[in-house]
């Protein structure tokens, strides 16, 4: 949608990869720019009104009723896919972590500081073993 989000597009992008290592697919490809747009919104539906009207790109990509317009060859029809599908995965706290950084709006995606105390995340710690918790870097072995 070109919207400059800045920090929050990196936890979109940790959300497209976390879900291909977890699942070995790319659950939202496409082969150029408006095909993806398609790809994602198979996914996740149509982005709401409110950031479809502050897209800088909105007439390439949506109807003037801000219906999108059929961007691709490859018929892609909004909110067609189910991510809990898509990834074969049962975990639900996982899940709710994928759709936290898959969120359309940067203002409602999770952030760093949300995501380091989400419980997919704050369950994962308390499994990992206690010589693993240790998150400092000594800079002296990196050299």
């Amino acid at each position: 949608l070109s919207l400059h989000d800045a920090l929050p597009i990196y936890m979109w992008s940790l959300g497209c990869v976390l879900g291909f290592l977890y699942s070995g697919v790319h659950i939202m490809k496409g082969k150029d720019e408006k095909d993806q747009l398609s790809a994602i919104m198979e996914v996740l539906g149509v982005p709401p009104k409110e950031l479809i009207e502050k897209a800088s790109r909105k007439d390439q990509l949506f109807n003037e009723d801000l219906t999108p317009k059929q961007l691709s060859s490859k018929v892609r029809i909004p909110g067609s896919k189910n991510l809990k599908s898509l990834l074969n995965c049962k975990d639900e706290k996982f899940l709710s972590f994928i759709k936290g950084c898959l969120t359309y709006d940067p203002e409602e995606r999770l952030t760093p500081e949300t995501a380091i105390v989400h419980e997919w995340i704050l369950e994962a710690l308390k499994k990992a073993p206690e010589d693993h918790l240790n998150l400092s870097v000594d800079s002296e072995k990196l050299m």
